[in-house]
């Protein structure tokens, strides 16, 4: 994907009206879309045409495929018969399910998930996200989707794939990251949803991305994370 501003927009809204008139508006202010299951499921995938003819821009179907090869390979084809460009497939599944839909996907581009960005969200996938990071560079995929929410996590990831695979990160904004830093701890491009279309204010907010993103990549050279233990034992993470 062309990397201009930086920014994937998350469509995770259900109004398809709204939707269309939305992504006029701001299409040439991001590099791509990543739709997910509201807005599919809101209004069928028959929708995502009619984005198609709005926009040339890259669709994402944000499925979050978690399922056994054959009913994987099934979405994977289906996505890409109504005009995705790429989609994610959760990591946890393994490779062989993983393999199959790099396998078959041809052209799309597929970003295996790493970890999720709620407090949570790494309970149980944590210990082993640094093998599915390194399980998508030997499958091939074109890249990783990485939480924001642990810059950290971002650093690692980055240190096992190396620059050739394509780094997203979710959890921008609306979740406490904020613009840019995501990209400064190593991430290529930042998914942001709610920040951009709960107001109406869109084209004001993406300045401001665009405006942290762009420092975010100047500065990239100099941040770095560091983690330490606190009094009680707990991790600190520290932003230098």
């Amino acid at each position: 994907m062309e990397n201009r501003t930086g920014i994937i927009f998350a469509l995770d809204i259900e109004n398809e009206i709204d939707a269309l008139s939305l992504i006029a508006d701001i299409a040439y202010d991001i590099d791509a879309i990543k739709i997910g299951y509201p807005f599919i499921l809101s209004n069928g995938l028959e929708s995502v045409k009619k984005i198609k003819k709005i926009t040339d821009l890259p669709l994402i179907a944000d499925l979050k495929i978690a399922d056994v090869p054959f009913i994987a390979k099934k979405i994977i084809r289906m996505a890409s018969n109504v005009g995705f460009e790429a989609a994610t497939i959760c990591g946890f599944i393994g490779p062989e399910s993983c393999n199959e839909c790099i396998e078959i996907a041809k052209d799309m581009k597929i970003f295996i998930i790493t970890e999720f960005t709620n407090p949570s969200g790494n309970i149980f996938t944590g210990p082993f996200s640094e093998d599915v990071a390194i399980m998508a560079k030997e499958l091939g995929a074109y890249g990783i989707q990485a939480p924001a929410t642990r810059p950290e996590r971002i650093m690692k990831f980055r240190e096992l794939i190396g620059n050739d695979m394509t780094i997203i990160s979710c959890g921008i904004g609306q979740q406490g990251p904020a613009f840019g830093s995501a990209i400064r701890a190593g991430a290529d491009f930042e998914i942001i949803g709610r920040a951009i279309y709960s107001t109406i204010n869109h084209s004001e907010i993406l300045k401001q991305v665009q405006k942290d993103i762009n420092l975010a990549r100047i500065e990239k050279s100099t941040f770095r994370v560091e983690i330490k233990k606190s009094p009680d034992n707990k991790n600190v993470i520290q932003v230098l």
